[in-house]
């Protein structure tokens, strides 16, 4: 007769294997997970703390990880509160959180960020630029004056070539008021009274309107002479900057955009002051927007990070998904812990049933 043997399972050895499966995939997530953490919480810390803070708080939140996440996981086997050390957790979890998130949004933000940020100085540029020409093309008065000595001559014209025609009272006293005009201007605008317009010898109306503008001409190429040197010194502040701010916008180079676009925002905001105050010197009233110190959105600036992810809110998309994965890195290998042990006090690790054939 024949004997058929059977083997029971044996659940120690299943026991075995899923402690072993168990300790497997603890402590990859503490050997992949924490570290990754640390070096993301030390980049985000460094703009913000000394290098030498950044590394020691990275290493201390690191460790405390490391610790804690064994400490709990044995506990709870254990069937041992654990609370205390959950709520321990909580330390290197805030101090972890904040640089984190800042080199997450950071790493994110800082092109789209740059891009506007770069855009929004170099229109105040613009704008500072063009009202100091504007103001200094005005400042000469020549447009006002123009206007005025063609009304004036076409009155003497109307004195001299109506009956009784030539050079009479009224047109006398005409070309006395032109002669004015043009004293008026020089006193306002050139610090002197005088005028030397040519001598008339022979009294017609065109040797009148030739002797006006001839000094008028004279005046305005005086003037826009001395307009176009301070012009030029406010063309050769503004237009190297210009250029490069253009270079990078047009490009839509990210990575270049990144590189130097900082520089040149603090180029344009260095310059901007160095065009306004010299508008100043040559306009008596002239004003400008001045720019504010340029603080950076990036992985390396913690305070500016904060301000744009929610105080401006300038990308909650952003904002959200650094928060999610922030949380994700420091708390996906308790998260393993609390859902693969579950917590019993009177938890034994004991044979469940007898060997046999």
């Amino acid at each position: 007769m024949a004997i058929n043997y059977k083997t029971r399972n044996n659940p120690e050895k299943t026991d075995d294997k899923q402690e072993v499966g168990f300790k497997i995939i603890f402590f990859a997530l503490n050997f992949l997970l924490v570290p990754f953490s640390a070096i993301a919480t030390y980049k985000g810390y460094r703009g913000f703390l000394d290098e030498y803070l950044a590394i020691v708080l990275a290493t201390a939140t690191g460790l405390l990880f490391f610790g804690l996440n064994y400490i709990i996981m044995e506990r709870r086997k254990k069937g041992e509160s654990h609370l205390k050390q959950s709520l321990g957790f909580l330390l290197p979890l805030l101090i972890s959180f904040f640089g984190n998130f800042t080199y997450f949004y950071g790493n994110q933000m800082e092109g789209s960020l740059l891009n506007k940020d770069l855009t929004e100085y170099k229109t105040t540029f613009k704008k500072t630029y063009e009202s100091a020409v504007s103001g200094l093309n005005n400042s000469t008065g020549l447009f006002d004056l123009e206007t005025r000595l063609k009304g004036e001559l076409k009155l003497l014209k109307f004195q001299m070539e109506t009956p009784p025609t030539g050079y009479g009272k009224e047109a006398k006293k005409k070309w006395g008021e032109i002669a004015l005009l043009f004293s008026d201007y020089n006193l306002k605008y050139n610090a002197s009274s005088q005028s030397s317009m040519t001598k008339i010898h022979v009294k017609k109306y065109i040797n009148f309107e030739k002797a006006a503008m001839s000094y008028f001409n004279s005046l305005k190429d005086s003037k826009e002479n001395e307009v176009n040197t301070k012009l030029n010194e406010l063309t050769s502040l503004y237009k190297p900057v210009n250029i490069v701010a253009d270079s990078l916008l047009k490009s839509a180079n990210e990575v270049q955009l990144k590189k130097g676009g900082v520089d040149v925002i603090k180029k344009i905001k260095s310059v901007n002051d160095d065009i306004g105050q010299k508008a100043k010197g040559f306009l008596t009233a002239f004003t400008y927007e001045e720019v504010s110190d340029y603080e950076a959105v990036n992985a390396k600036n913690i305070k500016s990070v904060l301000d744009s992810a929610f105080v401006r809110r300038d990308n909650n998309s952003a904002t959200v998904f650094s928060i999610i994965i922030s949380l994700i890195i420091d708390l996906a290998t308790l998260g393993f812990v609390f859902l693969a042990l579950s917590y019993n006090k009177e938890r034994k690790y004991t044979s469940t049933g007898p060997r046999g054939l």
